[in-house]
């Protein structure tokens, strides 16, 4: 079957970027790229569906976070198919007291410790 014109008109119609920016983000992080001259690909109707998308996903993963890496004392097992690991940190040098999820973990046996990256 032959595409129609209202087909070929939609599918050939020119790109609508839509922008999110963070002045909080931009004024911590000055030399931070904002990723500007390669758009994230999505497909919408409407400039406001693009932008109510790009509102979930900032409330997803566009909070600010600090990462650490710990070094804990005996191995720790982790068995990430029944739960993702969250731990709360405490750390008086950086002024962190918050809650926070492992991303990363490794068990050294011969030195009987555990490395983990947490995100928070």
């Amino acid at each position: 079957m032959s595409a129609l014109p209202a087909d070929i008109v939609r599918a050939t119609r020119q790109a609508r970027i839509v922008r999110r920016t963070d002045t909080a983000i931009q004024s911590a992080f000055v030399k931070a790229r904002d990723q500007g001259d390669d758009p994230q690909a999505g497909y919408f109707q409407s400039a406001a569906d693009a932008s109510a998308a790009l509102e979930a996903q900032a409330a997803l993963i566009g909070t600010f976070r600090r990462r650490f890496s710990a070094r804990i004392a005996g191995p720790v097992w982790i068995d990430p198919l029944t739960e993702v690991p969250s731990w709360h940190l405490t750390d008086s040098e950086t002024d962190m007291d918050d809650d926070v999820i492992v991303t990363r973990i490794e068990i050294d046996l011969e030195e009987e410790v555990t490395l983990a990256e947490v995100i928070g």
